[in-house]
């Protein structure tokens, strides 16, 4: 499940960086409808192979289920810590890996206290997770 949850972590990295790529080349403006959706839907595939997993690893429900919760807390710590880092490096030299953003049109945007305390609380699941089960 480790694993899992380290692929979806560069998964959310990578994600990040080219949107940032995307949205500081003003791609995002080309679209007459909200480019998140897709970006979502792209998320949702992803997380959906936690639940194809028994065909792989055998993990339980509880095991997938953790591995899945986890994913999603992680996700955004990743995603916009890289997407933050990227713009700078692009166009925007006030934003860091732990900014929030100015200029957002997600339809949800978690601050930087939110993204911290979620990616703490994921690494405190697994530990207990490796603990107990």
């Amino acid at each position: 499940m480790e694993l899992l949850i380290l692929l979806f972590i560069c998964y959310s990295a990578v994600a990040g960086v080219l949107e940032a790529v995307l949205y500081g080349r003003q791609a995002a403006e080309t679209w007459k409808w909200n480019e998140h959706i897709m970006i979502a839907t792209k998320v949702v595939f992803v997380l959906v192979g936690y639940f194809a997993m028994p065909h792989i690893v055998h993990p339980t429900i509880l095991e997938s289920l953790i591995g899945f919760i986890c994913s999603v807390l992680v996700y955004s710590f990743f995603h916009d810590g890289f997407y933050y880092e990227a713009a700078r490096q692009i166009n925007r030299p006030d934003y860091r890996f732990s900014s929030n953003s100015k200029t957002s049109t997600a339809v949800i945007e978690w601050p930087w206290f939110i993204r911290g305390n979620a990616f703490l609380l994921a690494c405190l699941i697994v530990i207990l997770k490796n603990i107990y089960l």
